[in-house]
């Protein structure tokens, strides 16, 4: 490929000049991309990608205005065909799970070498996943908890229903203590319900938990 007009067309989105500056020079000086629009926030993504029609998106998850993964969500569901990729600071089992959910083909953190990018693009752009190695680790964690399936790229139910049920609680200020009486449960099971909902979801609090769950509709009756 030489031209531009044979190239692949990007969009990144990052909240950071200094990653969306670097981005735009690897895939520029690749021969396979060429970047059209660097954005700032999750919250322009959709428009401009209606008025550019690229063929790949690139995107950090967490920005402001709108984050890279409820913008991926809106993508996915107007352009089924849309190849796009998270470009995260970081990949937590829950996390992994989220991005796979919202609809992205690869997943990449950006402490990856640019090799490590690159690769992952050009699978994605040859209609297969892309990974990095950090990812990579993560997928085999997951398979091996049979809480992902890597053949089909698909996530099994991540939260059960006494997950939901405890996440309700706590959204709705109860404490461990009278979670644990709601239940009929003990505090130290109260606790490690707590702990592994963490793990699960990839949150680093209980606030974090109650954003996550209103985010993807889990609770949705209870006023955040």
């Amino acid at each position: 490929m030489d031209s531009l007009t044979q190239r692949k067309k990007v969009i990144i989105a990052d909240d950071h000049l200094s990653v969306r500056e670097w981005l735009e020079v690897i895939l520029n000086e690749s021969p396979l991309f060429h970047v059209v629009e660097s954005l700032r926030s999750g919250a322009e993504l959709e428009a401009v990608v209606a008025r550019l029609r690229p063929d790949l998106v690139i995107t950090d998850i967490k920005m402001p205005d709108l984050s890279g993964d409820q913008a991926a969500r809106a993508l996915r569901t107007r352009y089924p065909d849309l190849a796009m990729v998270a470009y995260t600071g970081f990949v937590t089992e829950g996390l992994f799970l989220q991005l796979i959910k919202c609809g992205f083909n690869g997943i990449v953190v950006k402490r990856s070498p640019a090799s490590e990018l690159m690769r992952a693009l050009e699978q994605v752009m040859n209609g297969e996943v892309g990974y990095c190695k950090t990812a990579q680790h993560t997928i085999k964690v997951l398979v091996e908890k049979h809480l992902y399936n890597d053949r089909k790229n698909t996530v099994k139910p991540l939260l059960n229903d006494r997950n939901l049920v405890i996440i309700r609680l706590i959204a709705e200020g109860n404490a461990s203590a009278a979670i644990a009486e709601a239940l009929g449960i003990s505090i130290h099971s109260v606790n490690t319900y707590r702990k592994r909902l963490l793990d699960k979801t990839g949150c680093l609090s209980p606030a974090h938990l109650v954003h996550y769950a209103h985010q993807h509709g889990l609770i949705d009756d209870i006023e955040p």
